[in-house]
C-alpha cells in the first residue's frame, strides 16, 4: 500500500479510547504496580481520584488514518474502570506483615500507600478516598478507631468473601449471555459460568490468591484453565508495561491457541457440563475467520 501524495506515514501516534474524562486535560498517566504480575504498569487518574486501567488491542494487519496522515501500528488503547481495591490488594499485603505466629499489625491507609518503590501509589488511597469510598477497606480488612483515623489490616477471610461476591456476580451476568449457554442443567450452567468468572478475576489476582479463591469455590487450576499452557497464554500481558506505550505488551487478536495433546483432568461436576455449541471465553480472542 502506498500512501497517497500529500499523506505523510508517521509511526509514533497511538489511538486511545477514553471515558467522557479523557476530554479533561487533568487526565494522568501514571504507574502502579499491577495486582496479578507485580510489575509496573500504566494507569489513567482523573481529577476527581478515579483510576482507569489501559489495555492495548491489536489486529494485524491493520492501520489507522490520522488527519491526514498513516498510523502503520493498527493497534489502540482502551481505559476503562477499574477497582481500586484489587490494587489495593498488593499494599495491604505487605503492610500487615503477617507470620506464622502473627496475624499482622494494623497499619494507617496513608501509611500502607507510602512506598518508596512506588512512589504513585497514593493515587490508590486517593480513589478509595473519592465520594467516601474509603470504607471499602473494611470490606476485605480489620479495623480499629483509637488513632487520628482508623487503622487496618488485611483479613483473609473478609477477602476471599469479597473476591466470592465478585464471582458470584460476573457468573450471573455471563449466564444470561448467548454465548455462554449450555444443553446442560441449571447448576451445570452455573457451574461452567462460575469458572469462567474466576478466569477473568484472576487477572487481577496473584497465583496463591488464585489458587484459594479456586480451593473456596471447590475447584482446582485445571478446572478454571484446563488448557492451561494454551488457553492462558492469550490472557497473558494485557496491561501496558510501565516502561511507555510504545513497547508495552498487547491483546493479540491473531495469536494461535493450539490444542492440547491430551485432556486434562477436570472437577467432575464440570466434566459433565455439555458444552456443545457454546464458545469459550477465549474464543473471543481468536483470529478474525477468513472470507472465502
Amino acid at each position: 500500500f502506498f500512501p497517497p501524495v500529500g499523506m505523510a506515514q508517521i509511526t509514533d501516534q497511538h489511538v486511545f479510547f477514553l471515558p467522557d474524562e479523557g476530554k479533561d486535560t487533568t487526565i494522568k498517566c501514571i504507574s502502579l504496580l499491577h495486582p496479578k504480575y507485580g510489575k509496573g504498569s500504566r494507569y489513567l487518574v482523573s481529577a476527581s481520584g478515579d483510576l482507569q486501567e489501559i489495555q492495548r488491542v491489536c489486529a494485524d494487519p491493520s492501520s489507522w488514518f490520522i488527519n491526514n496522515t498513516i498510523q502503520s501500528n493498527g493497534s489502540f488503547y482502551v481505559a476503562t474502570p477499574v477497582d481500586p481495591l484489587f490494587l489495593a490488594i498488593p499494599f495491604l499485603t505487605k503492610a500487615r506483615n503477617k507470620t506464622d505466629e502473627h496475624e499482622g499489625v494494623f497499619v494507617q491507609p496513608s501509611q500502607i500507600f507510602k512506598d518508596a518503590e512506588v512512589p504513585e501509589a497514593h493515587f490508590i488511597y486517593k480513589a478509595l478516598c473519592v465520594a467516601s469510598r474509603l470504607n471499602q477497606l473494611e470490606q476485605i480488612c480489620d479495623n480499629k478507631d483509637g488513632w487520628d483515623s482508623k487503622v487496618y489490616r488485611l483479613n483473609d477471610k473478609k477477602l476471599i468473601e469479597w473476591l466470592s461476591a465478585k464471582v458470584k456476580a460476573i457468573a450471573s451476568k455471563l449466564m444470561s449471555v448467548a454465548h455462554f449457554k449450555t444443553t446442560g442443567t441449571e447448576e451445570e450452567q452455573k457451574i461452567f459460568c462460575t469458572t469462567q468468572a474466576i478466569g477473568l478475576l484472576s487477572e487481577y489476582l496473584s497465583e496463591e490468591l488464585f489458587l484459594k479463591l479456586c480451593q473456596a469455590h471447590k475447584l482446582t487450576k485445571r478446572d478454571v484453565f484446563p488448557n492451561s499452557a494454551a488457553k492462558r497464554k492469550a490472557y497473558e500481558d494485557q496491561t501496558i508495561s510501565a516502561d511507555g506505550v510504545t513497547g508495552g505488551p498487547k491483546i493479540s487478536a491473531t495469536a494461535e491457541v493450539k490444542k492440547a495433546k491430551a485432556a486434562p483432568k477436570v472437577n467432575s461436576k464440570l466434566a459433565k457440563v455439555n458444552l456443545k455449541g457454546m464458545k469459550s471465553m477465549m474464543s473471543f480472542f481468536g483470529p478474525p475467520k477468513k472470507k472465502k
